[in-house]
C-alpha cells in the first residue's frame, strides 16, 4: 500500500510539472537586430535617430521590444520623457510587457527620473496589469534545435542551455553559438515560468523541477545519448546547472559561463560531482567583481575533490562572454563528453 501511494505521488508530481512545461516550435530568431547596437556612438541625437528608424523597420514584437528598451533609455537621458512614455504605452497596446520594476530601487535605474510623473505611473499600473494577467497562464517553454543532417536512427549528445537570473531563449540561442552544437548535438533552450517582461523570464523556485521535466520529455521524444548529457548556463543559469548535476540529472559535464556559486555548494557536493564522473568547464572574468570570488571558491572545491575540470580566467573580462566563447564551447564539449582525454 505504501509503495502504491508513493507511486501515485510521483506520478502526480510528474503530471503537475508536465502541465506547466511545454515544447514550442523553434522561433524565428532575428539575430540581425544585434547589429543595430554596433552602430550607436556617443551622440544622443544620432542614436535616437538610428533607433527610431530601426523601430519602424522592425519585423517582430521581439525586435520592437529590444529596440524600445534602448530608445526609451536614450529618450530619458536626453530629457524626452514624454516621448519615452508614449513609446512604452505603444508597446503595451501591442500586448508587450516592459521589464520595469518600481520600488525604492527602480529597475532599470534611470526610471528614478519618473517617480513623480503621473503619466508614467499610469503606464506602470497598466504594465503591471498586463504582467499579472500573463503570469496567470504562464508556462515554462523550451525549444529543441536538431543537429545538421539529423538522423533519428542515431543517438546524439544533448546540451541544455539555461539563461541567467532573468533572460530568454532568444538570447541563449544567439549567444551560445557553436559549430559542434550546430553539427553534432541536440540542444535545448528554455525560458523560465516567471514573467519579468514579455521576453524576459526567470526560472524561480520551481526551476529544478521544471528542467527535470524538460529533460524527461526530451529523453522520451528524441534520440539522445544518456551518457553524453551536458548542462550549460550563464550566471544564475550556471548555478541552476550545478544544482541539477548534484541532485537531479545524470550529466557527463557542466559548461559554465561566469556562474554564480550555489550557497550550499561545499566539499561534500564537490565529492558528489566527482563520484558521478561529471567533468566541468568554467569560464570566468577577473573583473566580475560580484561573483569572481565565488567562482574561485567553486574551482578550489572542485580541485580539492579531484573533479576533472578546466577553469579559464580572463583578466579583463567582467560578467559577460569572452570574444572566443564559440571556440571555448567547441573545445569544452569535446572535453566534457570524454572524446578528448
Amino acid at each position: 500500500m505504501k509503495n502504491l501511494l508513493l507511486l501515485i505521488i510521483i506520478l502526480n508530481v510528474q503530471y503537475t510539472f508536465g502541465q506547466n512545461v511545454i515544447e514550442v516550435e523553434k522561433p524565428i530568431i532575428p539575430i540581425h537586430h544585434v547589429k543595430i547596437f554596433e552602430t550607436l556612438d556617443t551622440s544622443l541625437v544620432k542614436n535616437i535617430e538610428v533607433l527610431e528608424k530601426k523601430l519602424k523597420e522592425a519585423n517582430s514584437n521581439f525586435e520592437v521590444y529590444q529596440i524600445a528598451k534602448y530608445l526609451g533609455y536614450f529618450y530619458t537621458i536626453n530629457d524626452q520623457k514624454e516621448e519615452s512614455i508614449e513609446l512604452w504605452n505603444s508597446l503595451n497596446k501591442l500586448g508587450i510587457i516592459l521589464p520595469f520594476r518600481m520600488s525604492e530601487n527602480p529597475h532599470p535605474q534611470y526610471l528614478s527620473n519618473y517617480l513623480n510623473n503621473d503619466s508614467f505611473m499610469k503606464f506602470i499600473k497598466f504594465n503591471e496589469k498586463l504582467k499579472n494577467e500573463a503570469s496567470d497562464s504562464s508556462k515554462v517553454e523550451y525549444f529543441v534545435n536538431l543537429p545538421k543532417d539529423y538522423n533519428p536512427q542515431r543517438k546524439y549528445p544533448l546540451i541544455i542551455v539555461l539563461h541567467g537570473r532573468i533572460g530568454n531563449f532568444y538570447a541563449t540561442y544567439t549567444n551560445w553559438k557553436s559549430s559542434v552544437i550546430r553539427d553534432s548535438c541536440i540542444s535545448i533552450y528554455a525560458k523560465g515560468k516567471i514573467i519579468v517582461g514579455s521576453f524576459t523570464h526567470s526560472f524561480g523556485s520551481t526551476g529544478i523541477g521544471d528542467i527535470k521535466e524538460i529533460y524527461r520529455q526530451v529523453a522520451q521524444k528524441y534520440p539522445i545519448n544518456n551518457e553524453q548529457v551536458i548542462l550549460a548556463g550563464q550566471s544564475q543559469g550556471g548555478n541552476l546547472s550545478i544544482k541539477l548535476a548534484c541532485d537531479s540529472i545524470t550529466a557527463s559535464g557542466l559548461l559554465l559561463a561566469f556562474p554564480v556559486k550555489p550557497n550550499d555548494f561545499d566539499f561534500e557536493k564537490a565529492k558528489e560531482i566527482k563520484e558521478k564522473g561529471v567533468r566541468v568547464i568554467m569560464i570566468c572574468g577577473e573583473k566580475d567583481y560580484k561573483f569572481f570570488e565565488g567562482q574561485l571558491e567553486l574551482a578550489r572545491l572542485l580541485d580539492s575533490a579531484h573533479v576533472e575540470s578546466r577553469v579559464f580566467k580572463y583578466p579583463e573580462l567582467g560578467h559577460r562572454f569572452p570574444d572566443d566563447f564559440s571556440e571555448q564551447i567547441d573545445r569544452g564539449i569535446f572535453y566534457l563528453i570524454k572524446r578528448e582525454q
